[in-house]
């Protein structure tokens, strides 16, 4: 991180401000903001994505929920392909279902 523990100790110590940079390295690595870090908020700052499985209707069976989890971690670029390839699927197993049912 570039700062080392005695720093770190010696600053709270003494009461000196850790600013600029290093300020903001340390809250990077404590995943919260420099606001939160001097005092000046009480709100950490830093919001965790929700997952997309957990963003997911309850009402959705396990399968589409986790269908839904993988697509959403797939760039944009592979998304279109995948979608376009799973809609391909759909079409050719429906167009199979059809003609099982027309024949039997």
């Amino acid at each position: 991180m570039g700062v080392s523990k005695t720093y770190l100790r010696d600053a709270k110590k003494q009461g000196t401000d850790i600013s600029g940079e290093k300020l903001h390295i340390l809250a990077a690595e404590l995943n919260t903001t420099p606001e939160y870090l001097r005092g000046e908020t009480d709100d950490p700052g830093i919001k965790k994505e929700t997952p997309a499985h957990q963003m997911v209707d309850e009402r959705l069976d396990p399968n589409t929920a986790r269908l839904i989890e993988l697509y959403s971690q797939l760039s944009e670029k592979y998304r279109e392909l995948y979608l376009q390839q799973f809609e391909t699927l759909v079409l050719a197993l429906q167009d199979g279902e059809r003609e099982k049912n027309t024949q039997g």
